[in-house]
């Protein structure tokens, strides 16, 4: 949460002196709004293939790509009203440690192994988002509250294990680590969500604007019910807008 705080600082920080040509008066702006992607994973998730159940993984992290065409319609005022599609693809790591598991050794003796598993999750996302955009500041300074919904696009795990100790074990095939399973994470669904957040319209030329953005991202339900899955995020990323 201080990492949020202080983005949130600096972005008004550095909208505070800029000036604007026309105060943003254009009824109507469209554009496109590259960025980055940070996402935070809450729940349990129990791999399986269908045929091998594992482990249980607790929390992770990860950060990605996003990207979204945006329009804004001016409703009068400093009240414009934003819709936007887009699209975002993100990665996140989870750990699991397994102590002193049982193998069968040489001779068909027991023997016990320290094993790591990790977990990757990757998941490319569509979005639709709607809210109200409000001129807090001027010249430019803006806030921006609405609500979305996250489509999951074909969401993957992959888990692998690698041997930590004894020294000298290994697998059959000689190797200190190996894929597991690498599937489509069952059960997904599509979940909404409250963004919000602040940023500012800098002109550039005529009509042309950027638009630095920082949206925190907090979830509604689950996208998996079963490992009371769920995603929050934060989305840093620049907009070009022209008006019509």
């Amino acid at each position: 949460m201080r990492i949020h705080r202080n983005l949130s600082l600096l972005l008004l920080l550095l909208a505070v002196p800029l000036r604007a040509q026309d105060n943003g008066n254009t009824d109507i702006l469209i554009g496109i709004s590259p960025g980055m992607a940070m996402r935070w994973q809450q729940g349990t998730m129990h791999t399986t293939d269908g045929f091998y159940d594992c482990c249980a993984f607790t929390g992770g992290s990860g950060i990605g790509i996003a990207g979204e065409a945006r329009v804004l319609f001016r409703l009068g005022g400093p009240v414009s009203l934003r819709v936007g599609a887009g699209w975002e693809r993100v990665s996140s790591d989870y750990q699991s440690e397994r102590k002193s598991y049982p193998i069968l050794g040489q001779g068909n003796t027991v023997e016990y192994v320290d094993l790591k598993n990790d977990l990757g999750v990757t998941m490319s996302a569509a979005q639709f988002n709607a809210g109200i955009q409000y001129l807090v500041l001027e010249p430019g300074l803006y806030f921006t509250a609405g609500v979305g919904v996250t489509v999951p696009l074909s969401p993957t795990w992959k888990q692998t294990e690698e041997i930590t100790g004894p020294p000298g074990v290994r697998y059959a095939d000689g190797s200190f680590r190996k894929t597991l399973f690498d599937v489509d994470i069952p059960g997904t669904r599509p979940f909404p969500t409250l963004r919000f957040g602040g940023g500012a319209m800098i002109p550039i030329a005529g009509d042309l604007r950027l638009a630095p953005e920082l949206l925190f991202s907090l979830p509604l339900m689950e996208t998996q019910p079963d490992f009371r899955w769920s995603m929050s995020g934060l989305d840093l990323s620049v907009a070009l807008m022209v008006g019509l």
